[in-house]
């Protein structure tokens, strides 16, 4: 999940230039919310909803990390 092959192709981090709406910062913010040492907020609720799902991520990670599962099930958590 820290390799970054990812970056280049997805279209929120071409958008934004920051680290936080890749992939790879989108992992980093959910590892900090399940330990405890980031609180959901408007800011990361605005990053996971800007992911288009589209895919680009999950084709480019050589450890076929499935990004797209694990953004819908934030989601949903975030939403209930």
């Amino acid at each position: 999940m820290r390799c970054g092959f990812c970056i280049k192709n997805c279209i929120t981090y071409q958008q934004k230039k920051n680290e936080a709406y890749s992939p790879r910062g989108r992992l980093s913010i959910l590892n900090g919310l399940v330990y405890g040492e980031l609180e959901l907020n408007d800011k990361i609720y605005d990053i996971f909803h800007s992911c288009t799902l589209c895919g680009m991520c999950f084709d480019k990670c050589p450890s076929k990390v499935n990004t797209l599962s694990i953004y819908e099930k934030v989601r949903e958590i975030i939403h209930n």
